[in-house]
């Protein structure tokens, strides 16, 4: 039987913080999908590419806002890691 291997960060401190971003080279961010990224999602789910290797669910647009609020809930609970996508440079 395996050994079951113990928590490295407490229960509580991930929900205590805002889910991280990252700047990128050349001006691009990497951070949390937002309410405003409803359209991007929406697309995303029609990319060949993206549907080949994620195996995503065609999503309405209201199917895209709940996504986003179950990601966003699921980091609360601590139950999810974090979803980021990223920004075109400004």
């Amino acid at each position: 039987m395996i050994d079951s291997i113990p928590p490295v960060v407490p229960a509580g401190r991930m929900r205590a913080l805002p889910q991280p971003e990252f700047a990128l080279p050349g001006g691009m961010l990497l951070r949390p999908w937002a309410a405003y990224d409803v359209p991007a999602l929406v697309e995303s789910c029609l990319d060949p590419d993206i549907r080949h290797w994620n195996r995503p669910a065609l999503l309405s647009p209201a199917e895209a806002e709940e996504r986003i609020a179950l990601w966003h809930a699921r980091w609360q609970d601590e139950h999810l890691h974090a979803r980021l996508r990223t920004d075109p440079p400004v």
